[in-house]
């Protein structure tokens, strides 16, 4: 049992002593790190310092988009500036205690935003917005989601390159690129960070830019939380006053008609307004569908594209090899998972074109980490999601999930289409996200993380997550 007295009450001749920069000293009859970094962390953040049973911990401890994220952190800071989370990281590295950190809580791999038998620190209150004079530019914090970026651009008819989801949170999305409505215009969401206020595992506060921490600057660009934790975005904003958004859903007849089309139009679209998602639906064995969904930038009531029947065999067939491996696996989750419990089953595919790509290098010359190469092509990435409603079939339905996805990149591979790229906002916990970035860009990553990291705090005490590596 941890016991901590504050203010010198207990006798310093009797008990080791905390001492730090962190604040006033805490005497501790503890050696266990975790209780004494909690305790610490208590005295120093009072206000901001939460431990199971009060209603914040229960609250924000299971504040997850899906309940298979919920851990058991020990105790639960939730800190309102960067003052408070270079505090929080000075008394995590000076106890050498596990955490891990939340921002909107919807990355799918469990314990990458939260932890059992650690400090989790929350972002919720970081949630400061702010438009610039001349509306080129706005603050963000870490603690917002997409719907409150733009509910609150909406009156200044500006909007941002950002997640296409309203409760997505921002860092997650803004650190490991960011798929957008807008890319084909202005690349990944995370081309359009401007700068960058980050807690460094020292705890030192720096703005980090272009012309600022140039290194750091492109690493966070794809990086993901490997290098400290960001307390702010300064993003680009971008003008928008009307769109034109809908879908339309074919059988399963239709669907290799359909993937014909799809390829067509990403091997040869040039009109960067328009914006595509693909997403198949199979809510049992009897029903399939592929739904497309459609987004143009304009007020205009113009067709977003057309498209002919000529196919480009590679795209064609990335799409159909990597349909029918999931497919093929269904029977096996329909077996084993009553459909009551099944809420959704889909497959998405995300087509990232040349366009795309020439429009990230256009708005952010520095580059990202991602890797991409617009020579080799177009790319199209894949993730499978299922939702479900029953606890029971956590296992079967997270290992049918991982299994499937090893099956469709099997496929893709058997076929002569497979890329090693994974965007780690879908990644499962097997990938090898940042091996996917190349060869290249994984040792310069690796490289400025050790440079900003030396101790290896978001490496050894944050475990988290994709992970650069030691």
């Amino acid at each position: 049992m941890t016991r901590v007295k504050i203010l010198g009450i207990a006798d310093p001749a009797e008990h080791r002593t905390c001492d730090g920069e962190l604040g006033p000293k805490v005497w501790c009859w503890s050696d266990n790190p975790l209780s004494h970094a909690c305790y610490f962390l208590s005295a120093n953040l009072p206000s901001k310092t939460f431990f199971p049973n009060s209603t914040v911990f229960t609250y924000e401890a299971g504040h997850f988009w899906s309940p298979t994220l919920i851990l058991s952190p020990s105790c639960i800071v939730r800190p309102t500036s960067a003052t408070d989370v270079a505090k929080t990281i000075k008394a995590i590295q000076l106890t050498n205690t596990p955490f891990a950190v939340r921002g909107g809580g919807h990355m799918l791999v469990r314990g990458a935003n939260s932890i059992d038998h650690g400090i989790l620190i929350v972002l919720s209150n970081l949630s400061r917005i702010a438009i610039s004079e001349d509306r080129e530019t706005v603050q963000v914090g870490p603690g917002l989601r997409w719907s409150d970026v733009y509910n609150y651009l909406l009156p200044f008819d500006r909007a941002v390159v950002g997640g296409r989801i309203g409760n997505v949170g921002v860092p997650g999305l803004l650190l490991g690129g960011g798929l957008s409505f807008h890319s084909y215009q202005y690349g990944w969401a995370m081309d359009n960070v401007v700068e960058y206020e980050v807690v460094l595992a020292d705890g030192e506060i720096v703005r980090v830019g272009e012309d600022a921490y140039a290194d750091l600057f492109w690493a966070l660009k794809g990086g993901g939380a490997n290098f400290g934790i960001v307390t702010n975005f300064k993003l680009r904003t971008v003008p928008s006053i009307k769109v034109l958004a809908g879908g339309v859903t074919v059988g399963e007849g239709d669907i290799d008609l359909l993937f014909q089309s799809l390829a067509q139009f990403i091997s040869r679209n040039k009109d960067p307004l328009v914006h595509i998602l693909p997403q198949a639906l199979t809510p049992d064995p009897r029903q399939k569908s592929v739904t497309l969904t459609f987004f143009y930038d304009s007020p205009s009531n113009a067709t977003p594209a057309s498209v002919v029947s000529a196919t480009p065999e590679g795209l064609h067939s990335s799409f159909s090899v990597t349909w029918e491996a999931y497919l093929a696996a269904l029977p096996e989750l329909y077996a084993a998972v009553p459909a009551k419990a099944l809420v959704s089953v889909a497959v998405y595919w995300q087509p990232i074109m040349r366009l795309w790509m020439e429009a990230s290098k256009a708005t952010n010359p520095v580059g990202n980490a991602l890797g991409l190469d617009p020579d080799k092509g177009d790319y199209l990435a894949w993730a499978v999601v299922v939702m479900w409603n029953n606890t029971a079939y956590d296992e079967v339905v997270m290992a049918w999930a991982d299994d499937t996805t090893v099956k469709m990149n099997d496929a893709a591979k058997e076929a002569g289409v497979y890329d090693g790229f994974k965007y780690i906002g879908d990644a499962a916990e097997f990938n090898d996200v940042f091996g996917g970035y190349g060869c290249e860009s994984r040792e310069k990553l690796l490289h400025i993380s050790r440079k900003y990291d030396p101790d290896r705090l978001f490496q050894a005490l944050m475990p988290g997550g994709f992970k650069i590596g030691l």
